[in-house]
């Protein structure tokens, strides 16, 4: 962070420059960036100041007149160096003597001329910035003030602190150049001001800009633009329009954990999907797999492109899901997804039935018994892979039976069900031999009132769906 080593921790010409100084590096560093800025006389100061004890240590208000307050800002010390006392200096007089020395000492050294004490004082305001590039894991920016202590947050992450009885302790930005203790939290020994412009000069290279998106449990996206400079947060506001491919990710995340159930199934889109699903374990080297597991791993394929800048889960229609369903089926599949898992069935009577898929059991169809009269089969799909269960209905669609071998039910179950529904439903056929009677749904009456040519008419189409089904 100092410039004094690359990648390979090998010395840069600024790390030479700096260990041919006879001071630790951070102090190294400040003067010869002092020197480059304009600022060579306030650097040798500010090292002689930091290389040696502080001369403000343990002072405090019972300290004889002309002494200064324990406060931490690095100013108040520059000034006590630089500035010609009116009248005898009460702190630290030969410590005041010896630093001098020391700071014109450097300055020979550097060849800077002239009265640097002076030059140091006029450019006094430049403190912060120094000591901001000598430390800058230390530049810090105050939290909140609580009680006798105003708070600060390190670029670190360390937190601070000051007495707000300290000249510093309502400035935003300090340079702290000596955070007191090892610990999560430490008292500010010595520190500037750093003005906001200032901070952006000197580390607009290390800022780091974050979009960041986040989900409610609703699905309802909330961005926010970040600039931050390591643990200290410079800025945040709303982002309005955040990229359309952020959306989609950060959708597809949260459905990844909420799961499927977030998007808006409809029972359309529900029963296509329990229709592939079926196919899949017959032929799953043909059918793709789309079980939830293999559906949320790969969100980003089939659902993100459809939550392109949405920013709400609900932005999305079951229609759309249905449809990016169906995309997970190559053309040729779709097609015989409908002759090998169709969503109805011709039943004998010619009505068109829904199949139900996905439930415990099996497909299954319901419909009235006197509608399958003639039927001798059990409805099959996918090839005749599958016997459909078939629901049989009273007149008034209340279950009667449920089987998968209708030959056995019309000559086991059947003559016990005539027995006891016909006296309930004395309206509707209940022939001795259903696999000859006309299947129906109409009562006796109406169904006599048929003219011949329609009776006819209707075994015909009983005849045509029968063979279609088949085939």
């Amino acid at each position: 962070m100092l410039g004094a080593l690359d990648g390979q921790s090998r010395l840069t010409a600024a790390g030479h420059e700096m260990a041919a100084l006879p001071m630790n590096a951070r102090t190294a560093r400040l003067v010869l960036q002092a020197r480059k800025n304009g600022h060579a006389a306030l650097g040798c100061c500010l090292a002689a100041l930091l290389e040696d004890r502080d001369p403000f240590a343990g002072s405090d208000s019972s300290c004889p007149e002309g002494c200064f307050p324990p406060d931490c800002d690095m100013r108040l010390r520059t000034d006590w160096l630089c500035r010609e006392p009116e009248q005898p200096e009460n702190l630290h007089p030969a410590l005041r003597q010896r630093l001098r020395r020391q700071a014109a000492r450097l300055a020979r050294r550097m060849e800077i001329h002239g009265d640097i004490f002076r030059a140091a004082a006029q450019s006094a305001a430049h403190t912060g910035s120094l000591l901001a590039l000598a430390w800058p894991e230390h530049v810090a920016v105050r939290q909140n003030t609580a009680g006798t202590h105003a708070h600060f947050l390190l670029r670190s992450g360390r937190a601070a602190f000051l007495p707000v009885s300290d000249s510093l302790a309502r400035e935003e930005f300090l340079a702290v150049a000596l955070p007191d203790g090892a610990g999560a939290r430490s008292r500010i020994r010595l520190a500037a001001a750093l003005d906001a412009e200032c901070l952006e000069d000197i580390f607009a290279q290390d800022m780091q800009i974050l979009d960041t998106l986040e989900t409610t449990d609703t699905g309802r996206i909330t961005a926010r633009r970040t600039r931050r400079l390591g643990a200290l947060l410079l800025e945040d506001s709303p982002l309005p329009a955040p990229a359309p491919e952020q959306c989609a990710a950060v959708l597809c995340a949260h459905v990844r954990t909420h799961g499927l159930g977030c998007l808006p199934w409809s029972d359309a889109c529900i029963q296509w999907r329990a229709r592939a699903m079926l196919l899949h374990q017959l032929d799953p080297g043909i059918w793709p797999d789309i079980s939830d597991a293999a559906l949320l791993e790969s969100l980003e394929e089939w659902l993100g492109p459809e939550l392109h800048g949405c920013l709400r889960l609900d932005e999305i229609t079951p229609e759309r899901v249905l449809a990016c369903m169906q995309m997970r089926l190559p053309h040729p599949l779709r097609l015989r997804l409908e002759e090998q898992a169709p969503s109805h069935w011709r039943v004998p009577s010619g009505s068109m039935r829904p199949i139900v898929y996905g439930e415990d059991g099996g497909p299954w169809l319901a419909v009235k018994l006197q509608e399958m009269f003639g039927c001798r089969e059990t409805p099959r799909i996918a090839n005749g892979r599958v016997a459909l269960a078939v629901r049989l209905l009273s007149p008034a669609g209340r279950p009667l039976q449920i089987t998968r071998d209708l030959a056995h039910f019309w000559r086991v179950g059947y003559p016990a069900v005539r027995a006891e529904m016909r006296g309930r439903y004395p309206k509707h056929p209940w022939p001795e031999d259903p696999l000859s009677a006309l299947p129906t749904g109409l009562t006796q009456k109406k169904l006599a009132a048929h003219s011949p040519a329609q009776t006819q008419s209707c075994r015909i189409g009983h005849s045509q769906a029968g063979r279609k089904n088949k085939n």
